[in-house]
């Protein structure tokens, strides 16, 4: 027998907090400071909160007779700002208008990496690529059917997605082969998540190697190698890397040597290097070497930053920033040629790609390192 919390077991629990949610979004930014407050407290409810007074109304549309019916914020607010004409049919109610313009469509695929390298035989790097769809549909008919492609059918090194969770408006999903993936949805009006997706790739975009050792007299010398995977695409919108040292106060470079880019401390944080790279790896290489002797003054103390209490002797790592523009490592895009809209109407579309590291660490190779390991294959479930 499972036994699960009794909250879990309540309907009316995530109905009543999305309805909080949704109030929430409708009013916008409250008061967050004392003065702020003390300030509202001797205004009236008209003046106190410019949608204070509207609040009644949202939740008469949204909960009508107590019970929450649509919380979405953009849904209500149609309704209450919009007034649709005559219809020929019933709407539903989770697109209670008809949108009027010029028709256009909007998608965005922004996909992510989080990769952790240890240097270690012992240790293997882990990685994952996951990726989110977002659409804007405004389309001139009372239901319009859309369907298309997040892979090109053509494109022979796609990756296909281990797991898609999609939109409650999509309505069916179809794989002609291993790759391609259409997906037939009809749009509200906001701008919403079709879809979200994860994806195995075989190789690393970036590899690197870290090296960092204490010397006396509070120095430190390093040195950083990155390399670029050959089939990454040379040309990034930014690519740095963070190389923070905690418990140590605050770091100056005493010699630095770089193949490209330029070495500086951070200024939201003195303790925090920054290695700006640019834009480009070198064509010949695809490889970027720092080289660096550093001094910290342990005297100064940094209580007001958050400090990391693992991260002490040579327990340390960097982190690698980038973004590529129009590429992305599963070549999950929207095809243009391949979108479709029911009825046929004349839309304007526009599409945009991207790739980006969210989490990209790499561990010291002479100092241990946060591992986690899978668990066994006799506990999947």
């Amino acid at each position: 027998m499972c036994i699960r919390p009794i909250s879990y077991c309540s309907s009316g629990l995530s109905a009543g907090f999305s309805l909080l949610l949704g109030m929430a979004d409708f009013l916008g930014e409250l008061p967050s400071t004392v003065d702020e407050v003390i300030e509202y407290t001797h205004m009236t409810m008209h003046n106190m909160h410019p949608k204070l007074a509207e609040l009644y109304y949202f939740v008469s549309q949204a909960a009508p007779f107590g019970t929450p019916k649509d919380t979405n914020p953009a849904t209500v607010r149609d309704i209450m700002t919009k007034q649709s004409p005559a219809l020929t049919h019933k709407q539903p109610a989770w697109k209670p208008n008809i949108y009027k313009g010029k028709s256009s469509l909007y998608f965005a695929v922004k996909e992510q990496i989080r990769a952790v390298q240890y240097d270690d035989l012992k240790v293997p790097n882990v990685w994952d690529v996951y990726g989110t769809v977002v659409c804007h549909a405004e389309l001139e008919h009372t239901l319009p059917e859309v369907s298309v492609n997040l892979y090109s059918p053509t494109h022979s090194k796609a990756t296909p997605p281990e797991t898609l969770v999609t939109h409650p408006c999509v309505q069916a999903i179809e794989s002609a082969s291993s790759v391609k993936c259409k997906l037939k949805f009809t749009p509200p009006n906001e701008m919403f998540v079709l879809c979200q997706y994860s994806a195995r790739v075989m190789h690393l975009p970036i590899k690197g190697f870290y090296q960092m050792k204490e010397k006396e007299n509070n120095t430190i010398d390093l040195l950083v190698q990155l390399k670029l995977n050959e089939n990454l695409k040379n040309s990034f919108s930014h690519c740095f890397v963070n190389l923070p040292f905690f418990n140590r106060g605050p770091v100056s470079v005493s010699e630095c040597l770089t193949s490209q880019g330029n070495l500086s401390v951070s200024t939201a944080d003195p303790r925090v290097l920054v290695w700006n790279i640019g834009q480009k790896f070198p064509s010949k290489t695809l490889e970027v070497i720092l080289k660096a002797t550093l001094r910290c003054d342990p005297s100064k103390k940094l209580s007001s930053l958050q400090q990391d209490e693992f991260c002490i002797g040579n327990n340390c790592y960097i982190q690698v920033y980038f973004k590529i523009a129009d590429y992305s490592l599963t070549n999950c895009n929207i095809d243009s040629k391949t979108v479709q809209v029911t009825p046929s109407i004349k839309y304007k579309i526009n599409s945009v790609t991207e790739l980006q590291a969210s989490d990209y660490k790499i561990w010291n190779s002479h100092g241990d390192a946060v591992v986690g390991f899978p668990a066994p294959k006799f506990l999947d479930l």
